[in-house]
């Protein structure tokens, strides 16, 4: 069975604070690993920190007692972190032997990757990675921008506030097998399924499918479809959820305890506000959201 080309250019992985960075540079290089694909890290000086800091209130959590707040303290800071994201980038990216690069850039994340083309800090096949909390209303603003980024790169990575899990399986949600030509029919299925085996298999992790469909029959012919594109040896776990079954996949994820979630973001089960953030509270760990190919 042919496998169709994913080949990305570039993981870029917006940061922000060394202190958070070790999930989001450990999940990009795993992407970056799995695909070839060159680690891209851009440390992201925000504007609205920098202005706050010139504020007379202004307090930031963890300076010396009787240290102030200013704008020349805020840069120095920015500039330790910046050194100190650098170094645990380009020491994950040596020990997995894949090619990296860091930048820095004032802003913020969402504008620098979402705004006109020409200045974008990401390109159309580049995959992005942020982490963002999942707090409050927050979530909603979060699903809105990674379906904006379906429009314009290869895909995008979602971090929440979670731990890393290390032996977590890779779990793959397929669900457009109605298309004519099953998963051999141009959709995000197949893009999703072969960056799942290929995680899996950098991880040493198990694989599971989560296939959604409308019959049995359908699930059973999708799940043989996705064990025949494995490598020789190599196997899978397949679990079929029937219809409207975002609770059951919720449930399934929350069981499973996945160190990875690939997903179709123009799929049903994102397709809705709730279904989405629902989605990604369950899943407590990097959610892959990826799309058909153009």
């Amino acid at each position: 069975m042919p496998r169709r080309s994913l080949t990305p250019k570039r993981i870029v992985v917006a940061l922000r604070s060394h202190s958070e960075a070790d999930i989001a540079v450990n999940a990009a290089t795993i992407l970056a690993q799995a695909l070839r694909a060159e680690l891209c890290g851009l440390f992201v000086e925000q504007e609205s920190v920098l202005q706050s800091s010139g504020l007379p209130f202004a307090q930031v959590v963890g300076m010396r007692r009787g240290a102030q707040v200013s704008r020349e303290n805020m840069l120095a800071a920015f500039e330790q972190d910046a050194l100190a994201c650098r170094r645990l980038l380009s020491s994950r990216a040596e020990r997995a032997r894949v090619a990296w690069r860091f930048d820095r850039v004032r802003g913020e994340s969402y504008e620098i990757f979402f705004n006109e083309p020409k200045e974008r800090a990401a390109e159309r096949e580049d995959i992005l990675l942020l982490q963002e909390s999942y707090g409050g209303g927050s979530v909603r603003e979060i699903i809105a921008h990674a379906r904006g980024a379906a429009e314009r790169f290869g895909g995008m990575i979602l971090l929440g506030p979670w731990r890393r899990r290390h032996a977590g399986p890779v779990v793959a949600v397929i669900e457009n097998i109605g298309t004519e030509g099953g998963m051999d029919a141009g959709d995000a299925d197949e893009r999703i399924l072969d960056l799942a085996i290929r995680i899996a298999h950098e991880q040493g992790s198990r694989l599971l499918v989560f296939v959604v469909g409308e019959t049995h029959a359908e699930a059973e012919e999708a799940l043989r479809q996705a064990q025949a594109r494995l490598p020789g040896g190599e196997s899978l776990e397949g679990y079929a959820f029937l219809s409207d079954a975002v609770g059951e996949v919720c449930h399934g994820l929350a069981v499973s305890e996945p160190s990875f979630v690939l997903l179709d973001v123009e799929g049903v089960l994102f397709r809705d506000d709730a279904r989405a953030e629902r989605l990604l509270r369950s899943a407590r760990s990097p959610v892959a959201l990826l799309k058909s190919r153009d």
